[in-house]
């Protein structure tokens, strides 16, 4: 299990685009980036010119933007709720008077911040915001006429497979 997996639901973590300017070049990439990636072709949507069904081929789990609303939301509020408590002991330990005095409601309250913040942290890395510039670009290629091949590699080494496919097209305009 790694890191991420704390946090996010999806399976794909990464989305890759790149623009075209005909129909036959973005399809004719799409069917090169999944048999040189070799990716399941579900992996991968051509978006073209004001597609109706945009928001579903740049983010296509819908079921996986659930579970990392959940996990990312629940796995940082027990950060926040840890934070808190280290922070009361270590207070705690340092002698500090306004803590020793009230332990109980100085206890309380730096869990209570502490939850808060990992909540608003949780919220944060619910909204994806490492997602926001690729999904911006497609929608603005599309907006404009052109034809977008968007990817959803499921691991680093089918990312790298695809930024390699991607190196050997020229005529293609990575977003």
């Amino acid at each position: 299990m790694n890191i991420a997996s704390l946090f996010f639901g999806e399976r794909s973590l990464t989305t890759v685009a790149t623009a075209y300017d005909s129909r036959r070049s973005a399809q004719t990439a799409a069917r090169k980036i999944a048999e040189e990636a070799r990716l399941d072709p579900r992996q991968i949507a051509v978006v073209e010119p004001h597609d109706p069904h945009l928001g579903e081929k740049l983010e296509p789990e819908d079921d996986g933007i659930l579970r990392t609303i959940i996990r990312a939301h629940i796995a940082c509020a027990a950060i926040g709720v840890a934070i808190g408590l280290l922070t009361f002991a270590a207070l705690y330990a340092a002698d500090i008077v306004a803590i020793r005095t009230t332990p109980g409601m100085s206890l309380v309250a730096m869990v209570v911040f502490g939850l808060f913040f990992g909540l608003m942290a949780g919220g944060a890395l619910s909204l994806r915001p490492d997602h926001e510039g690729v999904l911006a670009a497609v929608q603005d290629t599309s907006e404009r006429g052109e034809w977008s091949v968007v990817v959803h590699p499921k691991s680093r080494s089918a990312l790298r497979r695809v930024l390699e496919a991607l190196g050997r097209r020229r005529f293609a305009r990575t977003l």
